[in-house]
């Protein structure tokens, strides 16, 4: 995506009303505490840091559905 990162594609994301509750897992080498609520804040419904492994993955997909499920 030339000029647009991941916080700034969710960022613009979130604007939209189509997408404004798509979940949203960041998968990302930038592991700073700035980097993770920057993340947070442009929308990201989970952040995960490289290296990250399945199980990480698959919990907070499981996560999000079990909050889908839980908010219907």
């Amino acid at each position: 995506m030339p000029g647009v990162d991941g916080i700034e594609f969710c960022r613009i994301a979130r604007r939209s009303p189509n997408f404004k509750n798509l979940p949203v897992v960041m998968l990302t080498a930038r592991d700073t505490v700035y980097d993770k609520i920057e993340g947070r804040l442009a929308g990201a419904t989970d952040y995960l840091t490289k290296p990250f492994n399945a199980a990480e993955l698959l919990k907070a997909i499981d996560n999000i559905l079990k909050k889908q499920v839980q908010s219907k």
